[in-house]
């Protein structure tokens, strides 16, 4: 397959889809992936061979400005909830962002840097100036880097997190392997503390923060296991469930089909951002 890297309307590459956004679409002979503009988010990667690794919730909405339920959402500056005047998992993931450069590694694989800076409205929201490249590499893995750049010469408190959404054939037969061990924080029993033994299997409700974690995580399912690697110090397992049929982007049964693992700095974990500094992270995922 030739090297490629063309843009797309999601209206065009998404059945069914709501709203329309500019996508870009990655194939080359290592695998194939496609990435929206707005917040820089990777909502496919195929490996050759190998089966798909992310979802879309079919009821996502791709009209600009909206967040997009599926694939891997970066949430940055803060995860989650930070108060009701600031949009939840921060404001960069529905951020417009501009390619910036573009290449072919010496093994084949397509690299793509997309940038972020700031803007009088994020000023208000966080800080002063900022600049934030998302290096997206496509090949046999899927390897994302971040730069964060604080321009100010004032610190800043960063979450930062890949919200990373995978598709799974059967909820019952999802595990994950790595956090023996770990200790945790339950975010549905009022942030109780706990500590992880053996593998993690998803059985209810679910919503874990796990600020330091070793540095690979593998998640089995029915179509094939992935191997999740991050320089990020915590993780998150999240699905919600029952509960699912109350989000209006998810809608009844959606569960069954995604597990969110998810590698960040955030919470006990977040990183206090000197002036004038930048902060770096990468996460890879590859069959396993």
């Amino acid at each position: 397959m030739p090297q490629a890297i063309t843009f797309v309307d999601s209206s065009n590459v998404i059945d069914g889809s709501s709203g329309n956004l500019p996508l870009i679409r990655v194939e080359n002979s290592l695998g194939c992936a496609l990435i929206a503009l707005q917040g820089a988010q990777v909502l496919s990667f195929q490996p050759k061979n190998a089966q798909e690794m992310l979802w879309i919730s079919p009821k996502a909405n791709f009209a600009p400005g909206i967040p997009l339920r599926g694939g891997i959402p970066l949430s940055i500056p803060w995860f989650a909830f930070h108060n009701d005047d600031l949009p939840v998992h921060g404001f960069v993931r529905t951020e417009s962002w501009t390619l910036a450069s573009q290449g072919t590694a010496d093994d084949e694989s397509t690299w793509l840097e997309l940038e972020l800076k700031d803007s009088a409205q994020t000023r208000a929201w966080w800080g002063g100036p900022f600049r934030i490249v998302h290096t997206i590499r496509v090949g046999r893995e899927l390897r994302l880097e971040l730069a964060i750049h604080n321009d100010s010469p004032a610190p800043v408190r960063l979450e930062s997190v890949w919200h990373s959404y995978f598709a799974i054939g059967a909820i019952d037969k999802v595990g994950i392997m790595g956090l023996d061990g770990c200790p945790g924080i339950d975010k549905n029993r009022d942030r109780s503390r706990f500590v992880h033994y053996g593998k993690l299997r998803v059985q209810g409700p679910t919503d874990l923060i796990f600020p330091r974690v070793p540095a690979i995580q593998v998640l089995e399912r029915s179509q094939g296991a992935i191997q999740v690697a991050s320089s990020c110090q915590g993780a998150v397992v999240c699905n919600h469930w029952n509960m699912d049929s109350l989000i209006d982007d998810l809608g009844e049964g959606s569960h069954c089909h995604f597990v969110c693992l998810e590698r960040g700095d955030l919470d006990e974990t977040a990183i206090d951002l000197a002036g004038n500094s930048v902060h770096r992270a990468w996460m890879r995922l590859s069959p396993a």
